[in-house]
């Protein structure tokens, strides 16, 4: 396994890269700026297996080299962690939107830094076998209609659309938020209610096209308000919004249908898709304590995982 690690502090990186040492790591490679990280990269033998960023650097941030390196197809799922001092909540929600797979912060624990390289490994892992799957299921979809298909309720992965995070960094950013004490956060779930009416309509790369088409106009429509998306599969979409968004439900609503209608969502033989759906908010609590958020968090990803997967039709080929 090889390891990037980035950071403008030599006395950072020598602790970090002695930490790793201590854990087993081997085969570690440093880097003081952005510019001298990408070198590394471009010259590498194999690509990297592991990289932790700092976030605050001059002249290209933490949050630029990630977006950077997510830019390159080798390093689509690769674990990024990023490990800064600034725990603000527009530092974490960039970090995440260009790709960062989980953060840890400055004086952080050893244990700590062992512990969150594990689950960023573990679900990037697991992130790329559910790429590969929909990817290969998609593929089996077109054409002649035999074989498997991607299924209503898989947590279909989204790429190029601004502000959607796969599903494990997703839960990755709501379990940070918990641990960086955030006072409040406005949670919003999506729900395309004749979702299993496009499903029947597509086969799996058409329906594909149509849940990351739907993201690309919720992302669009509330661009304002800096949303964090991700996709649970059968239709659910949960949304992170900015605290300071101050429209309504039924203006979001409105904005996202309006953008829908101007994007012209079709079909692959020019008909025009249909999409009916009720936008729920989960925002309007305080949370009093990080254990309190925390556990709210991760009931409403089960909550939400449940519901993504109760009643899936059958596997059947269109």
């Amino acid at each position: 396994m090889t390891t990037l690690l980035v950071d403008d502090n030599p006395d950072i990186l020598a602790l970090l890269e002695a930490t790793l040492e201590a854990f087993g790591y081997s085969n570690i490679q440093t880097a003081a700026s952005g510019q001298a990280a990408l070198d590394l990269i471009e010259n590498a033998p194999a690509p990297f297996d592991l990289m932790l960023l700092d976030i605050q650097m001059p002249l290209m941030t933490g949050i630029e080299l990630c977006s950077a390196i997510r830019a390159r197809p080798e390093y689509q799922f690769t674990p990024i962690i990023m490990v800064t001092a600034m725990s603000d909540q527009a530092h974490i929600d960039n970090a995440f939107a260009a790709g960062a797979t989980d953060y840890i912060t400055k004086p952080f624990q050893f244990e700590d830094i062992k512990h969150r390289i594990t689950l960023a490994e573990r679900a990037s892992f697991q992130a790329e076998q559910l790429a590969n799957n929909a990817v290969a299921l998609a593929g089996d979809g077109v054409g002649s209609g035999a074989g498997p298909r991607l299924g209503i309720e898989d947590a279909i992965p989204i790429d190029d659309v601004d502000g959607v995070l796969r599903l494990h960094a997703f839960e990755n950013y709501l379990a940070q938020m918990g641990r960086l004490e955030f006072s409040r956060t406005r949670l919003e779930i999506l729900t395309v209610t004749n979702i299993s009416a496009i499903f029947e309509r597509s086969d799996s790369r058409e329906f594909s096209d149509q849940v990351t088409d739907i993201a690309e106009c919720v992302s669009d429509a509330m661009r304002s308000f800096a949303p964090l998306i991700a996709y649970f599969g059968r239709g659910l979409y949960c949304i992170a919004v900015s605290s300071r968004c101050t429209k309504t439900l039924a203006e979001l609503s409105a904005d996202i249908h309006a953008q829908i209608e101007t994007t012209g969502l079709v079909y692959r033989d020019g008909s025009p898709v249909t999409v009916d759906f009720e936008l729920y908010d989960l925002g309007k609590r305080s949370f009093i304590s990080p254990r309190s958020q925390v556990d709210f968090v991760k009931r409403m990803i089960r909550e939400l995982k449940l519901a993504a997967h109760a009643s899936a039709p059958s596997m059947a080929t269109n």
